[in-house]
């Protein structure tokens, strides 16, 4: 239809050979794996710089200090492996496996009296983390009674719930916070409302059954946990409801400050007060722009199957009376400030938006909050063959997994403001960089941005000339509305059809090249997996 989204090829060539290059690079070898260390004290761990570890990674290092010790004590300073999947299993001389780590929270020091002791580091074929760090000390101290603590360099250190010279008096943590017996051994039994070590979380609060709650604004979470949703997951099967009445006869605005459930198999559904659906919400993690309702009196309900669970969501209302003139009933209505909707702006949503003008080759900049519009336009000067619109998400939120999106989408369109069903082209893709082409481009073109959480953008454009400019005097303007169309015959597009015939082959090479790579490196490494395989017969010993 005339119009290009692009993740420039500039960017994407860069972006794969930096792939293939990591790939050589970072061959899967740890940083010195299969050293013994010999020294009386060292550090270990699995790279130097930034980054993440290698996957499909099998190493090791023997920990054998020179001279007469009777123990080793190692202290992680760092730990963050993919949990379940990515291990560190610590071995002491007689084979057994005396620590079994994985996750990302630091276990207690771990004394070990039998040496040498071999440190094993294995990764599975996907996600990886920043890794770990290690230090080690070899001791001439014995182990405390019962081994309630630990020596370093000589002295012993108590490990918490212990004191005394020996480390051989239990004491609670904080005396359990009240919420709990402090036990003999040191421990605290928790009441039936606290969980924790030291007692000190609430037991989590889910949702179940028919809640009903009123009042022109409000909120509420799926299930709570130490008083906010995050810590633990909601429930499989879960299926809540509640029924909400503002005592107000105007529409409600709905805002999700945070939602993570099962994309398409849980679902938030919304009905009127007829009890006609009206809404149904299913997000893992891409924010929910605000939307309203038009009844005052309105049920949510949320649903969830027997399968993966996240982390839940929480839901706000507030009637769109409540903010300045309600919105003009242009907007929506979030904690008391409206949200305008596409075109319209001011307090109160009642001013035609301006746009503000973007001049050839410079770069504008603004900061967005959620559930904002802006616009801007750009004004042809004459009549090129091609424009070319330049977006970036300056803030945009790397920790977000690609599937999910990003937080604002990027409409353009001709003669008119865009919005997400009246527009010639749209950038709604997970990469925060994007570019958007126009052939044939006359008058003038607006920019709609519609950020669906605060963003920082900036926005730049230019003009040039096709690539088929020099062998055809025919354009590429897209067909648009009736209001803004300017028909004009197109080319052949011969020259496009061998350009992507070439790219699909090289595309297809590439991907051997890697995929026969790929395979090489596995079947190197079968040895090393082999060899920690039969090493690992042991049951696994989980240090909390």
């Amino acid at each position: 239809d005339g119009i290009e989204m692009t993740h420039t090829p500039s960017t994407f060539l860069c972006a794969l050979l930096l792939f293939i290059s990591i790939q050589y690079v970072n061959a899967g070898t740890c940083y010195e794996t299969g050293h013994t260390l010999t020294e009386s004290s060292g550090v270990i761990t699995d790279h130097v710089g930034p980054g993440n570890y290698q996957d499909q990674d099998a190493c090791y290092w023997t920990i054998n200090p020179t001279g007469s010790w009777t123990s080793v004590t190692i202290i992680f300073e760092k730990l963050d492996l993919e949990y379940d999947f990515d291990y560190i299993k610590i071995r002491d001389s007689s084979n057994r496996i005396v620590a079994n780590i994985s996750g990302w929270i630091l276990p207690d020091p771990l004394e070990i009296a039998t040496l040498p002791v071999t440190i094993f580091f294995t990764t599975d074929q996907l996600l990886t983390a920043t890794g770990f760090r290690l230090r080690y000390t070899a001791n001439t101290c014995q182990q405390p009674v019962g081994g309630n603590g630990y020596c370093v360099s000589g002295e012993y250190v108590c490990r918490p719930g212990w004191q005394g010279s020996n480390c051989e008096t239990a004491v609670c943590s904080n005396n359990c916070n009240g919420n709990g017996q402090c036990l003999s051994n040191g421990t605290c039994a928790c009441d039936n409302s606290h969980l924790g070590v030291a007692c000190q979380y609430e037991e989590p609060t889910y949702c179940s059954g028919v809640t009903n709650l009123s009042g022109p604004n409000g909120s509420f979470v799926d299930h709570t946990f130490n008083g906010m949703q995050e810590g633990v997951t909601y429930l499989p099967g879960t299926n809540c409801t509640w029924n909400i009445d503002t005592g107000l006869d105007s529409p409600v605005t709905i805002w999700f400050p945070r939602i993570q459930i099962q994309d398409f198999y849980d679902v938030i559904f919304f009905y009127d007060n007829l009890h006609r659906r009206v809404a149904a919400i299913s997000s893992s993690g891409f924010p929910v722009a605000p939307f309203t309702i038009q009844s005052g009196n309105f049920t949510v309900e949320f649903v969830s199957t027997n399968y993966h669970v996240y982390s839940g969501f929480e839901m706000e209302w507030m009637s769109v009376s409540t903010c300045p003139s309600s919105c003009s009933g242009k907007g929506n209505c979030i904690r008391n400030r409206c949200v305008c909707a596409a075109g319209w702006a001011g307090d109160d949503c009642s001013i035609t938006a301006v746009a503000t003008p973007v001049a050839e080759n410079s770069v504008v900049s603004a900061i967005l909050t959620d559930g904002e519009w802006r616009y801007f336009s750009i004004d042809i000067p004459s009549a090129p063959s091609l424009l070319t619109v330049y977006y970036n998400q300056v803030t945009y939120n790397f920790s977000r997994p690609f599937w999910q999106g990003g937080s604002s989408d990027f409409y353009l369109q001709r003669g008119q403001f865009p919005t997400p069903s009246s527009r010639i082209g749209v950038g709604v893709y997970w990469w925060p960089s994007r570019t958007m082409t126009v052939g044939n481009p006359d008058g003038m073109y607006y920019v709609g941005v519609l950020a669906k959480e605060a963003a920082n953008i900036t926005l730049s454009w230019t003009i040039g000339s096709s690539p088929s400019s020099s062998d055809t005097n025919e354009d590429t303007q897209p067909e648009e509305s009736s209001s803004t169309s300017n028909p004009r015959k197109k080319t052949s597009g011969n020259w496009l059809l061998w350009v992507s015939v070439g790219v699909g082959i090289g595309f297809f090479i590439v991907v051997m090249i890697v995929s026969a790579y790929l395979y090489q490196r596995k079947k190197n490494r079968a040895t090393a997996f082999r060899k920690v395989a039969e090493m690992q017969e042991v049951p696994s010993l989980q240090i909390e």
